[in-house]
């Protein structure tokens, strides 16, 4: 649910040589995080996902576990891709009156 595998391919080609081990990069569910222990990371970062999470109730989820994974004081930073960064999106019906 809500994975981008064409994205994570797209980042191993990037890194191209600068990286042999590609195995930085996981896939999973990001709405229970349960790949992750509890209070693991300083830093969780939400690039361009959390607005396509469509259901409050999943969002919430998402918020949750992202929070259980953090660290005390740790921080979490949410950012979209580009300017207009609702456009085009399937949970955005009408963007011109959502924007």
């Amino acid at each position: 649910m809500y994975t981008s595998r064409s994205a994570i391919e797209k980042a191993k080609e990037k890194i191209g040589n600068l990286n042999e081990e590609k195995s930085i990069f996981s896939t999973g569910n990001v709405l229970y995080l349960n790949r992750y222990a509890d209070e693991t990371f300083d830093l969780a970062m939400n690039m361009g996902c959390l607005h396509m999470i469509n259901k409050n109730s999943d969002s919430l989820c998402h918020l949750q576990n992202v929070s259980r994974i953090l660290k005390p004081g740790g921080y979490f930073l949410v950012d979209h891709c580009k300017s207009e960064w609702g456009k085009g999106f399937h949970t955005i019906e009408d963007y011109d009156q959502f924007k």
